[in-house]
């Protein structure tokens, strides 16, 4: 669900020594309108678990900090009080946390999420793959993790160079973009009536295992194109991952007329 972003940060928790004296709720929620409110300053209840007192301090904000995104009903139990992720206020962190409760002593309990990293941009907060944070710029990849079409950006797909009858090529492009467009480019050379199918868009959906394309062609029409099957570990693979609905084998070879992801390119880290 966290990949289905982009979320709006709620706020800031960060440590405030109010008594000088250690305690486990020495801690303040800043908004993004600078208002500021302290952790159990007043007696919790059903409605307010945090028990927030506003109060008139100055805390220091720093990569120690926790930002919170609040998105629902996050478990879908019915109960959403406690539906708040923490991500550690550092850029790329894979350090997440979902609030979880509170144990019987009142401290509050979380778990950690897993195999996520975090994109800050202001307020604005995207949740990726933490396979992207280790790929360099020009990088070829053996294969790649797609959960959502974030875990696209930056990255170009590209088809081997598939022979069909008489001489007549075709090869397929998809560039993803780091601000979530796409452009696919089809090539089929025939060496006398050549078709060039280019279709620019922005709507990327991953459904059924499967990457769908949707939007406008170089006549203004729209359009929209399959692109490839995800494996069921929900990888795509080079040299294996089929440009249809088929099963491949090792090589690509049970692909329909041949045509199977050759390449997967990291043309840009998007951050």
């Amino acid at each position: 669900r966290l990949l289905a972003g982009p979320f709006t940060k709620a706020g800031t928790f960060t440590r405030y020594d109010f008594a000088g004296v250690q305690s486990a709720f020495d801690w303040v929620f800043i908004t993004n309108d600078k208002i500021v409110y302290q952790l159990q300053g007043k007696e919790p209840s059903d409605q307010d678990v945090f028990g927030w007192k506003r109060v008139d301090v100055s805390p220091k904000i720093d990569e120690n900090s926790w930002n919170m995104i609040y998105i629902g009903d996050f478990d879908n139990d019915g109960d959403s009080r406690f539906d708040w992720v923490l991500y550690l206020n550092r850029q790329d962190t894979d350090q997440i946390y979902k609030l979880a409760g509170v144990s019987r002593q009142g401290t509050f309990e979380y778990e950690k999420i897993d195999d996520l990293v975090v994109h800050m941009d202001g307020s604005e907060v995207t949740f990726a793959s933490s396979d992207a944070v280790q790929w360099s710029a020009g990088q070829r990849l053996e294969k790649l993790k797609v959960i959502s079409p974030q875990d696209l950006r930056g990255i170009t797909l590209k088809t081997n160079l598939v022979h069909h009858y008489e001489g007549i090529t075709q090869q397929i492009t998809i560039e993803f973009y780091c601000d979530g467009s796409f452009h696919y480019h089809d090539e089929l050379l025939t060496g006398q009536y050549d078709q060039i199918i280019d279709i620019r868009g922005s709507k990327i959906v991953i459904e059924f295992g499967s990457i769908y394309l949707y939007g406008i062609d170089q006549e203004g029409q729209p359009a929209e194109e399959y692109a490839y099957t995800i494996s069921g570990d929900g990888y795509l693979y080079a040299g294996r991952s089929c440009y249809s609905m088929d099963y491949p084998d090792e090589k690509g070879q049970s692909c329909p007329y041949g045509a199977y992801l050759e390449t997967i390119l990291v043309r840009e880290v998007c951050r």
